[in-house]
């Protein structure tokens, strides 16, 4: 048990960092709303296998386990089995929306779900694909 009233300067920086991780996952009108006022922002201690895992109405995570996701498209030996994976999964558009936020790639409003799957897909398979036939692989 800590013996200050304030955590050191690191565990803080640790806190903020984890709260701009979240903030950068959300969508543009989330952060409307929230700037607005029309919606709250709540922290809640919890454990780390519960965060991110809300149930929606058939019980399907809401927010996927983006790093297994990621390691299963990266394994994967063609786009069109990549497509396949994204396919089998069901994603929203929202869901592939912060996927892709969890990969730093970039993303517009006007994305759809497939040009959001192509970015996703080019940017774990396609672009190793790529490096590999230049190299005569």
């Amino acid at each position: 048990m800590a013996t200050s009233k304030r955590a050191p300067k690191t565990q803080t920086i640790s806190i903020l960092k984890i709260v701009s991780k979240f903030l950068a996952s959300l969508t543009a009108s989330e952060i409307d709303d929230l700037v607005s006022g029309k919606t709250q922002l709540k922290l809640s201690l919890g454990s780390a296998a519960d965060v991110g895992r809300s149930n929606d109405d058939q019980g399907r995570p809401a927010v996927l386990e983006w790093e297994k996701l990621r390691e299963a498209l990266t394994g994967a030996d063609t786009t069109e089995q990549g497509f396949a994976i994204l396919t089998s999964i069901g994603m929203s558009r929202l869901e592939l929306e912060q996927f892709s936020r969890f990969l730093d790639l970039p993303i517009l409003k006007q994305d759809s779900v497939s040009r959001l799957q192509q970015k996703i897909v080019e940017s774990l398979i396609g672009s190793r694909l790529n490096s590999k036939a230049v190299r005569g692989r």
